[in-house]
């Protein structure tokens, strides 16, 4: 592999890491792209650990171009793809892939994914009624963990 290829690579990994924390998670680069650094798979070049400590590892691969039947189209949210006799794979935006990891543990963010309301609370209340109270939404939410 070229220097310019690693550099590229590791710029990436790195962009990866900045877009994690920029959303409020923990990431690291494995060094010298081997995550054996991180204690990990040697495959493995970023971790991204997400609220209640679960570890997701990625391996970054960045092209000059890939695939545009990878891309979700407009409408929807996720691509599923498979070969054959293969296991299904989720492509999907990495910032949507990290606001899932962040909401996760966290049961207003669970209840926003679930009804499709996003980050917008305010949908979230118009959507259950105007005599939703958010406290009482939050301590239901709370009696549900």
């Amino acid at each position: 592999m070229s220097k310019s290829q690693v550099r590229k690579g590791k710029r990436y990994e790195r962009e990866v890491v900045n877009q994690a924390e920029a959303a409020g998670l923990s990431a690291q680069r494995a060094y010298a792209s081997n995550g054996r650094a991180l204690g990990e798979a040697g495959t493995v070049d970023v971790t991204v650990e997400a609220p209640g400590g679960q570890t997701w590892r990625a391996q970054c691969k960045r092209r000059a171009t890939v695939g545009s039947y990878l891309y979700p189209p407009e409408g929807a949210d996720v691509t599923v793809i498979r070969e054959d006799r293969a296991e299904s794979l989720v492509v999907l935006p990495l910032d949507r892939f990290l606001s899932l990891l962040k909401s996760a543990a966290d049961p207003l963010g669970r209840l926003l994914n679930e009804t499709g309301s996003g980050d917008d609370l305010s949908g979230l209340l118009r959507e259950l009624g105007e005599e939703s109270d958010l406290d009482a939404l939050l301590e239901e939410l709370k009696a549900h963990d």
